[in-house]
């Protein structure tokens, strides 16, 4: 197939970003190697696929990434520079990120090169791996699909792993595992609680656990007919053991993997720098292991392996792309010195054989010419039946664009093309039919040809977030950041603070189509009321008064000898005032009574100073003169309960 020029190479972005190479394409950009003119240094520009440009979802979905990684400065992590909108006709004003430039392969390229890593590079690259993570997580952060493709391998004075593809990340109080019934993520690295509940800093753990095994035993734990079995293993079944398949390989390795990969995520490691300490821990009491491990190895070991045992099995890589369960048991059981013996005694019998010899044939001219012109007559039936019948053979794209996925498949194999599927969500195309294909139509194709078709998710479903309580314009944020709308309403509030959220229409949680509204009740703050003055009221109609009002209210009581028992005497407070505020009132008790003591014999001046003290006036009338100064009567019973002032009338004899 004649292939079409990239029309961006060669291409400055923003005056500043000159485009040299195409690295790469993914489902939702292309990434391309570039020349930053202004600072004189080389970066990587992920730019996002036309056809997803004018998709509001995808666009915040590109720019969430930028946000994540930007947050994120760390050797480990993979920097993201700049982010910005090329404004050209060709690209429909598409999103760019500029990032830190790897020059080197993904660890996916790396594994499929070599088919494992040495027990160390593994440790080593899955410590980095994590420390990357961690701080990550120490920023809030879940990348939510650690697997190899989104790990960067630089190679220098030493090997260094660099995360990057932070796409799908989170905020850890927002994140969750599905989104329409859809995970998020790679289901052959996704953690139990991933495929039920939410996802945190642990579901991370789990999957670098994951990836740990497939660099040692160059194949992931588990392997399923479907996304949904495969899912179902994940929960179900057991952690294979790798001592299991290669008996050399330490039990602090098998113990370190099932420690990350644990079911429960409470038993893993809370984040990725604690999980990073004990895979430390392991790398450092690596070569006491393995010398005690070379030690214990006994001749029944080796009784069904095609090689010896390794002299460090920490250091050895296979290539173990084609190879069975039990040749790669075999493998994992070689020292690399063997692998390395054998390919060179091959090479050593094939040049001894004179196979690469072509040895001449010393007859007549008149064959050599016959066997020259066989060849040409050979070649040119094979030319012609390249370019009308075989691989050569070139044909148009058909449009499948709109087609249920089965049926669009169907139509590429019968023409002898290979189909690829990819996912991504759509507002238009509904679930299960093809958005777009690349390369587009129109484009002539050969047989063989690899066709991506982008099959609809149909439209993204996310997640309600919960906003009570959050200040107006960082709920706004949090909603927009969800790919949601905010609408607001305004009430007064007792509790919450003006400003802030009192309320939201939809709970947190909810799983609804992006870009829905979600309307929000905004705080006023406490209502204002006017405090009626409830003065000679009844202590029940002033409370009823007071409450009609919002007031809360507390009742006191007290003596009073102007105001009637029973009604107001006063009031903690009237005028303005807010709803919810507390008024105590002040109930009249009436006068108070004191009880009239009992002066009978005594003399007028004590009977009157007794009188006096207990708060009553005293008059006198004197008997017979009152010669005798004895009182014999009192107008007013002793005992008896009267207010203070009451005049009591002594007759004195």
């Amino acid at each position: 197939m004649k292939s079409v020029p990239d029309p961006l190479l060669g291409t400055v972005i923003d005056g500043r970003y000159r485009i040299h190479a195409r690295l790469g394409r993914g489902g939702m950009a292309t990434v391309y190697k570039a020349q930053d003119q202004r600072l004189d240094r080389s970066v990587a520009v992920k730019i996002m696929h036309p056809h997803l440009a004018d998709q509001a979802d995808f666009v915040d979905r590109f720019h969430r990434e930028a946000l994540a990684a930007a947050k994120l400065s760390h050797p480990n992590v993979v920097s993201v520079f700049d982010e910005g909108t090329i404004e050209s006709d060709n690209l429909h004003d598409t999103t760019y990120l500029v990032m830190e430039y790897i020059n080197g392969d993904d660890l996916r390229t790396a594994l499929s090169r070599r088919g494992s890593f040495s027990l160390r590079m593994a440790l080593e690259i899955t410590r980095q791996v994590l420390s990357g993570l961690g701080n990550a997580h120490q920023a809030g952060l879940v990348h939510r699909d650690v697997k190899p493709e989104n790990v960067m391998l630089v190679q220098g004075d030493g090997l260094i792993a660099k995360v990057t593809d932070f796409g799908l990340a989170r905020a850890m109080a927002a994140a969750r595992s599905t989104t329409a019934g859809t995970v998020l993520g790679t289901v052959a690295y996704l953690a139990p609680e991933v495929l039920q509940e939410e996802v945190t800093s642990r579901s991370d753990v789990y999957a670098a656990g994951i990836m740990l095994y497939e660099l040692i035993a160059g194949d992931v734990p588990f392997r399923a007919e479907t996304p949904i079995a495969l899912a179902y293993k994940h929960v179900n079944d057991n952690m294979p053991r790798l001592s299991t398949v290669a008996p050399w390989i330490p039990s602090s390795v098998d113990s370190l993997i099932g420690l990350l990969t644990a079911k429960d995520p409470a038993q893993r490691p809370a984040n990725g720098i604690v999980a990073r300490d004990r895979v430390q821990e392991v790398l450092n009491n690596l070569d006491d292991i393995i010398a005690k491990r070379r030690i214990a190895v006994s001749p029944t070991d080796l009784e069904h392996r095609s090689t010896p045992a390794p002299e460090d099995p920490a250091n050895g890589s296979y290539d173990t792309r084609s190879f069975t369960p039990a040749h790669k048991t075999a493998l994992l059981t070689a020292p690399p010195e063997t692998k390395r013996r054998n390919s060179r005694g091959h090479e050593l019998a094939r040049q001894r054989s004179g196979s690469n010899e072509v040895k001449s044939s010393t007859s007549s001219k008149l064959w050599r010419w016959l066997i020259i012109l066989l060849l040409i007559a050979t070649s040119a039936a094979g030319i012609f039946w390249y370019f009308t019948a075989g691989p050569g053979m070139r044909m148009a794209l058909p449009d499948v664009t709109g087609r249920q996925e089965d049926a669009a498949v169907k139509v590429l194999e019968e023409l002898e093309l290979t189909p690829v599927i990819d996912h991504d969500y759509s507002d238009e195309v509904r679930e299960g039919y093809v958005i777009s294909t690349d390369p587009s139509v129109p484009s002539e194709m050969a047989r063989g040809d690899e066709v991506t078709l982008v099959v609809s998710l149909g439209v993204e479903q996310v997640e309600v977030p919960a906003v009570i309580g959050l200040p107006q314009e960082t709920a706004e944020q949090v909603l927009t950041s969800s790919r949601l709308t905010a609408d607001f309403e305004e009430d007064y509030s007792d509790q919450v603070p003006e400003g802030n959220i009192i309320s939201q229409d939809i709970p947190a949680g909810t799983e609804v189509d992006h870009s829905t509204t979600v309307t929000l009740t905004v705080s006023l703050g406490r209502e204002p009321v006017t405090i009626p003055d409830v003065s000679n009221e009844t202590a029940e109609d002033a409370a009823d008064i007071l409450k009609n009002e919002g007031l809360d209210v507390v009742t006191e009581e007290a003596y009073s000898d102007d105001i009637e028992e029973g009604l107001v005497i006063s009031q903690s407070t009237s005028g303005s005032g807010y709803r919810g505020d507390t008024v105590t009132i002040t109930v009249s008790l009436g006068p108070e009574l004191f009880e009239v003591p009992d002066v009978y014999g005594m003399s007028r001046d004590d009977a009157e100073k007794l009188l006096n003290d207990a708060g009553f006036e005293v008059e006198f009338d004197n008997f017979l003169g009152g010669v005798f100064d004895q009182v014999r009567q009192q107008s007013i019973p002793a005992g008896e309960l009267h207010p203070a002032g009451t005049i009591i009338t002594l007759i004195v004899v």
